[in-house]
């Protein structure tokens, strides 16, 4: 079966994600708390997980690497890929939806993680289609 395009976009914009989060992460190396209170102001909601600053730090690597292997997968149709899409979909919602309070203090952040949360609905509505299913060999 070939692959359909929303495949193909869907992988191109999980890349994007992924070299990302290995940017973030990389860049995180050195910080500290007071580092990411500077970054992004003062935002109330954010104080609360401040003192969480290295759990971002430990985990954004690796899942920009995941993210990567999962992409090369997406593209090869591998039944395994469509699982990890589903779950890396599933957390960037609840990711989502715990940033976008933190977008009000930047209308662009804000416009930002608006964006990525839909995208993130959109790809779990789009992977559950029957011919998207089907390319995974899932019937």
């Amino acid at each position: 079966m070939k692959r359909p395009r929303g495949v193909t976009a869907f992988a191109v914009l999980l890349a994007i994600s992924g070299v990302a989060d290995i940017q973030q992460g990389l860049l995180m190396i050195g910080t500290t708390p007071d580092d990411l209170g500077a970054t992004y102001g003062n935002v109330p909601l954010f104080e609360i997980f401040r003192n969480a600053w290295w759990i971002t730090l430990s985990l954004t690597l690796p899942i920009g690497l995941l993210t990567l292997v999962t992409v090369k997968g997406l593209l090869s149709g591998n039944s395994w890929a469509w699982y990890l899409w589903l779950v890396i979909s599933t957390v960037g919602i609840v990711v989502g939806v715990v940033n976008l309070p933190m977008g009000s203090a930047n209308l662009l952040t804000g416009l930002v993680y608006s964006i990525i949360l839909f995208l993130d609905i959109v790809a779990i509505y789009y992977m559950t289609r029957t011919r998207i299913r089907a390319y995974f060999g899932k019937t």
